[in-house]
């Protein structure tokens, strides 16, 4: 039976509440979180342990050629197209927030006065559900940044530099008291925070710079590889449990949902180095030269870049526009995509504000599902309820969300 306080309202008013509130905002994905929004969850390809799909990886090549005056020739051996299964587990996340009796205790004026109460908590750890969600499809498999050096401090609580190249603000925005894993590589080989886990002070935009604090000897580890190595840093147990994201992906050259990239040239993924030069139309038409050489022609490719490589882009395609007589004074200069036309196909560039500052990923959209058991939801799986519990031990309500899905592309 459910605990009352304060006479006013029990737990079957706020499941009641809450349920409407889930409602309006579960199947809502912020434009923030682009791949979610252009990669929709398919609801068909519900899966159980696994995924499976065929996929082909070479062509037949039992042919025999002749002049046409050899009689009845021998015919070569038939050669088989080679077929193999592609097989994707999904990956489980679940968060989890808290609702105290007192601001729950705001709904003593009936449901109106709740819903605002409810919108907010829920909203958030949607949002914070659905940031989760979105760091994975870019990035699962990979760090969420590298540390390159140790700045200051010493002890438990120090300062570290953040690669340049690794900096993505979309996913560092609001990081602070998250728990994170440290490892010597984006293999996660071994870690450095064997200890404890790090948890996030704060972070210095204008630096590129994060404070961590954790346990002194896993600091002193950290410190140590830092003195000739990168240090690679992770959600708190996320290493070897997500999702393969599309920047894991794209750089495969290996074994990729269980197939192996190093034996079949279409199963393997293209990275195109521009060394220290910035992002222009030039570069992006040679780098989709290469998934044009293994027969991505006619494709329409959707493409995700940083901030600042944007505004290189965007400086590019003014110098690359006449401007004519019929402007007036006044011009608006600038873009907020930008589409261009290349020898493989259509490319449409936008910003992803949790893109790394050295990367632009480019892929055929139509190539990629999300699948899963489900996507991110506040109802317990197999039931029709809610995650709302009563807190055993402590004076508020629980609730959660939950995700079991994974990122798939059939032809990497």
């Amino acid at each position: 039976m459910s605990q009352t306080y304060g006479g006013e309202v029990d737990l079957s008013v706020i499941e009641g509440v809450t349920k409407d509130v889930f409602g309006k905002l579960i199947d809502v994905i912020p434009d923030t979180f682009k791949l979610q929004e252009k990669i929709r969850f398919n609801n068909a390809a519900k899966i159980g342990e696994k995924y499976t799909m065929p996929v082909a990886l070479t062509r037949s090549h039992g042919f025999t050629y002749n002049t046409g005056d050899a009689g009845a020739f021998a015919l070569n051996a038939a050669v088989a197209a080679t077929h193999k299964e592609a097989s994707v587990t999904a990956s489980e996340i679940v968060g989890r927030e808290y609702i105290s009796y007192k601001a729950a205790s705001s709904a003593k004026g009936g449901a109106e006065s709740f819903v605002p109460v409810a919108t907010h908590y829920v909203g958030e750890l949607l949002r914070s559900t659905r940031y989760r969600v979105e760091a994975s499809c870019l990035y699962g498999g990979t760090s969420i940044a590298t540390l390159s050096s140790d700045i200051t401090g010493s002890g438990t609580t120090r300062v570290f530099q953040i690669n340049d190249a690794s900096f993505a603000p979309g996913i560092l925005q609001g990081l602070e008291n998250a728990s994170l894993d440290a490892y010597d590589d984006e293999d996660g080989t071994t870690q450095q925070n064997a200890n404890a886990a790090l948890t996030v002070d704060f972070v210095d935009f204008a630096n590129k710079r994060i404070t961590l604090t954790g346990n002194a000897t896993d600091m002193g580890t950290i410190a140590t590889t830092l003195g000739s190595a990168t240090v690679e840093l992770f959600f708190r147990g996320s290493e070897g449990k997500e999702m393969t994201g599309l920047d894991r992906i794209a750089r495969s050259t290996g074994t990729l949902f269980g197939i192996s990239g190093a034996s079949y040239n279409l199963w393997a993924g293209n990275s195109h180095a521009l060394s220290s030069t910035q992002l222009d139309f030039a570069s992006l038409q040679a780098a989709l030269v290469k998934p044009g050489n293994k027969g991505a022609w006619g494709e329409s490719f959707k493409g995700c870049i940083s901030h600042p490589t944007f505004a290189d882009l965007n400086a590019d395609a003014a110098a690359l526009r006449a401007v004519d007589s019929g402007y007036s004074e006044s011009i608006k200069q600038g873009h907020n995509k930008i589409s261009y036309v290349t020898s493989v196909g259509e490319l449409e560039v936008w910003v992803h504000p949790m893109l790394k500052q050295g990367e632009a990923l480019l892929f055929p959209l139509e190539c990629f599902s999300r699948i899963g058991s489900t996507d991110v939801t506040s109802g317990v799986p197999g039931s029709t309820d809610r995650f709302l519990a009563e807190l055993p031990d402590n004076a508020g309500y629980q609730i959660r969300m939950y995700s079991d899905q994974a990122l798939f592309c059939d032809a990497p």
